[in-house]
């Protein structure tokens, strides 16, 4: 089992990446001559960061309540300020010591696939800063690896609700307009339409995530020229 030590070095190994292209994005020139510009363009997205589950037994049963995830989104330009927002979310979480004996249970390891699809409103402060909300409908395709006591193999169980709940969120982006890379840092929470019952979750984990990603400002479409 991994200490809470070792979840956050192993986030922010990846870092000296994200802060290559912010140096980048700091010393591109505002004023450049570019004729490109991304600021209105349909954006592609990877971000990671710590995903804190809100749920009273996780913490027992995996001996952490908060892992790496890591994710992916898009946003597609509906009428500025306003974009269509979709994003993937993968986190995984394993255990095998230190599990509370009240579960009979000796490994247990946990992995989900958030889907969310909503719209995301962003507001620019200045040449180099951006802020942003977004909120939408999750959809949760989950499993559970569960060996117990007395058992030679984990059981698998297949966890999956059609809809699972909402989320909202708020980012703040560093950016230039004519560089088509920006960072920015993410702030979600995720809610269920059903509440918990006892040790259940079968409607997958709703909590708090907390991640930097880089964007990717596509080509934006280059406007005709009637004369």
């Amino acid at each position: 089992m991994k200490s809470a030590f070792c979840i956050v070095k192993d986030y922010f190994r990846p870092m000296s990446g994200f802060a290559l292209i912010t140096i980048c994005i700091l010393m591109h020139p505002t004023t450049s001559q570019a004729q490109v510009d991304y600021s209105n363009s349909a954006v592609i997205s990877l971000k990671s960061g710590l995903f804190n589950a809100k749920y009273e037994h996780f913490d027992n049963l995996f001996g952490l309540d908060k892992g790496i995830y890591y994710g992916g989104s898009i946003l597609l330009p509906v009428r500025l300020p306003f974009y269509i927002y979709g994003r993937l979310n993968y986190f995984e979480i394993n255990n095998d010591s230190g599990i509370d004996p009240e579960f009979r249970i000796t490994e247990a390891s946990y992995k989900q696939r958030t889907i969310g699809v909503g719209t995301h409103y962003r507001l620019t402060v200045n040449q180099r800063f951006r802020v942003a909300a977004n909120t939408g409908l999750t959809v949760v395709r989950a499993e559970r690896n569960l060996l117990r006591e007395g058992a030679s193999q984990p059981s698998e169980e297949q966890l999956w609700n059609s809809i699972h709940g909402y989320f909202v969120g708020l980012n703040a982006e560093m950016y230039d307009r004519n560089f088509p890379l920006a960072i920015f840092f993410e702030f979600q929470k995720s809610f269920r339409f059903r509440p918990y019952t006892g040790i259940d979750f079968n409607n997958g984990l709703s909590g708090n995530s907390f991640g930097i990603g880089v964007r990717y400002y596509l080509n934006p479409p280059q406007r005709k020229r009637l004369f």
